[in-house]
């Protein structure tokens, strides 16, 4: 079971013409549940015929999409979300959530504003991103923008993660799961268990 890089922003087809068929490919070769595809700042390319084509080809595979992207993304994502109501999209690392914002966290409100869209889920992950210092384990600055995330996306639309391999830069695979499951004690058990892992298995129909 995968979810694969396609079309990523380093690749040489990122957003390239023929991007559909390139996805169809992709899934029937590796027999994908879903896809990661990291962003770069073209946000017209959801709207173009190319990417329009890509998430109805998408939606018709029944595939999970997973992305990279920060604040400035989220209205585009918010609208494309609208668009393809069948399709779950997943934003990677808290999506742009940065403990360094300054009031009136305008960017954090890009991100909680994405919670008004069903579909749209994000990834509690990539603590070390979102904290002022990198490797201050457990994080604690972030954990005032976690539970807000988790009051309004709600426990069934969140996602644990590790960032395995890149959290090594920062902690280790045990802190990964630790500042969540430890630390961030405003979750309930019960919706621990949701977003640590059954509410991937629900999207992957694992």
């Amino acid at each position: 079971m995968q979810l694969a890089d396609v079309g990523c922003s380093w690749t040489d087809t990122y957003h390239a013409p023929g991007a559909a068929e390139r996805l169809a490919a992709a899934a029937e070769k590796y027999q994908l549940k879903g896809y990661t595809q990291y962003l770069k700042d073209d946000y017209e390319w959801f709207e173009s015929d190319e990417g329009l084509r890509f998430f109805a080809k998408t939606a018709e595979l029944g595939l999970v999409v997973s992305l990279a992207f920060g604040a400035p993304w989220h209205a585009h994502v918010r609208k494309l979300a609208q668009r393809f109501p069948e399709v779950n999209f997943i934003g990677h690392h808290m999506t742009g959530t940065r403990a360094n914002e300054q009031p009136p966290y305008s960017n954090f409100d890009e991100v909680l504003k994405s919670a008004a869209v069903p579909n749209i889920y994000l990834k509690l992950s990539g603590f070390a991103y979102v904290s002022q210092v990198d490797w201050d384990y457990p994080y604690s600055d972030t954990h005032w923008m976690v539970r807000k995330l988790y009051e309004q996306f709600g426990p069934e639309r969140l996602c644990w993660a590790s960032d395995y391999p890149p959290v090594l830069w920062s902690m280790t695979y045990k802190q990964s799961l630790e500042v969540f499951r430890t630390h961030c004690t405003f979750i309930p058990p019960k919706d621990q268990e949701l977003i640590l892992g059954a509410n991937m298995q629900r999207l992957l129909k694992a």
